[in-house]
């Protein structure tokens, strides 16, 4: 099942349109707004997330780069620390710009 990794400020509309396109192709996909446990706590449920992901797709915005606190770094650094090291997971970066 794919992580999707996203910055709420300005990634959240990109996320939401993978995780529907893989949901019509029959693909899981694990992104916070749909899968997290309300009542879990958010950091481990996020953790566990990455640890059972076949691949982790980030949405490279403009605010990860901006936002020294993005929470989009922390699963970046997560998931290098984790099997994303290894050639049986994948870590993919989608640098996404605003079109006008």
């Amino acid at each position: 099942m794919p992580f999707i990794s996203y910055a709420r400020v300005d990634g959240a509309a990109i996320a939401e349109r993978l995780y529907r396109e893989f949901l019509l192709r029959g693909i899981p996909a694990w992104r916070d707004a749909r899968s997290i446990d309300p009542y879990a706590d958010f950091s481990s449920e996020i953790e566990r997330a990455i640890r059972s992901a076949s691949h982790v797709i980030v949405c490279l915005t403009p605010s990860i780069t901006t936002r020294s606190d993005s929470f989009v770094r922390r699963e970046i650094a997560y998931a290098q620390q984790q099997k994303f090291l290894s050639y049986h997971s994948l870590l993919v970066g989608l640098h996404l710009m605003m079109c006008r």
